[in-house]
């Protein structure tokens, strides 16, 4: 290769090195605000969901206030795993596995991997594993003592004479 070639693919790949530490620059600055954005938003949900007393994004019957909002997109940004898949969990009809409950949160912006998930839920008051590996929430009700106790979802053995009728 002759020395104006060699010099002009010289030039050609410093200018590229520019650009990447351009673009490199961006990046930074968008990942700090990107960050900023999140925290910001993690405090403003929270807020909310404690004025609610369930999320925001809960799929539940009573939740009109879900409409208008970005699905599941950012609901578990700055959440801890566990408490992330605990509220999944509370809104599910069934059992999950641990990838179903990844794959959730990964899609509700919050990153984990699966040791870290299920350890989480293993050592979760109130969260059980079914035969075939499934992860679902018992319920919680608070018994005579006023201690908090759990028992499975479902629907209660009541005797005809406890039942209310007009």
């Amino acid at each position: 290769m002759d020395k104006q070639t060699t010099e002009s693919f010289k030039a050609a790949l410093q200018a590229e090195e520019a650009n990447m530490n351009q673009a490199d620059e961006r990046l930074r600055i968008a990942r700090a605000q990107h960050e900023l954005a999140s925290g910001r938003f993690s405090a403003v949900r929270d807020v909310v969901k404690a004025k609610l007393y369930f999320s925001p994004y809960a799929k539940i019957p009573d939740n009109t206030f879900r409409a208008g909002l970005d699905g599941d997109k950012y609901r578990f940004v700055g959440m801890q795993p566990g408490d992330a898949a605990v509220e999944l969990l509370n809104e599910s009809d069934e059992p999950m596995q641990l990838l179903e409950i990844m794959v959730a949160l990964r899609d509700g912006g919050l990153l984990t991997d699966g040791r870290t998930l299920n350890a989480a839920l293993i050592n979760r008051g109130g969260i059980r594993k079914d035969d075939e590996g499934r992860f679902y929430q018992l319920d919680s009700v608070i018994d005579d003592d006023g201690n908090e106790v759990w028992i499975e979802k479902g629907p209660m053995d009541l005797e005809p004479e406890d039942v209310p009728f007009e």
